[in-house]
């Protein structure tokens, strides 16, 4: 029992020592359908990939974007959008509202394609090496992250993780 108790405490001390001691995660798909104590607001466009449509001549609505808050998107996007991740189509930009300041944010991304790239609210491009889920540290302006895919790849953005 000591043996864990010492691994716990040490675990705790890497955590502190991290800045991530007490982080809570929420997933930008729950920002967007407004299931997010920590995300009050998600802006912007997303992809939505091709899915089965019995009102389709072809009986699939192929994949696009759509902009978020636009009549019919929210319904669309709840019954046929990714359950894990939110698409990022090339160009464009994505808009989250944080519902308080955080002393530590980090945000989830990944990209299929090596070497995609993004900027923060309009800050130095950063580059995304990893088809793999990565957290990158991000600031907020005005308790806001704006993330723009400044590359030709589709970026996949799954969480934000936060400290107070």
């Amino acid at each position: 029992m000591a043996r864990v108790q010492k691994a716990n405490a040490e675990a705790k001390e890497a955590y502190k020592a991290d800045g991530e001691l007490g982080s809570q995660l929420s997933y930008i798909r729950d920002g967007i359908l407004k299931n997010s104590k920590i995300i009050t607001d998600v802006q912007g466009t997303v992809y939505i990939d091709k899915y089965k449509s019995s009102t389709s001549s072809t009986g699939y609505v192929d994949g696009h974007s759509v902009i978020l808050g636009q009549e019919g998107v929210l319904d669309e996007y709840t019954r046929y959008g990714c359950k894990t991740e939110t698409y990022l189509p090339a160009g464009k930009s994505l808009t989250l509202t944080l519902d308080q300041d955080y002393s530590n944010i980090q945000l989830g991304l990944k990209s299929s394609v090596n070497g995609a790239t993004y900027t923060i609210n309009n800050g130095a491009t950063r580059n995304i090496n990893s088809s793999t889920d990565m957290y990158y540290k991000v600031t907020a302006k005005d308790k806001k992250i704006t993330i723009t895919n400044t590359s030709k790849a589709m970026i996949e953005i799954t969480a934000l993780k936060v400290v107070k």
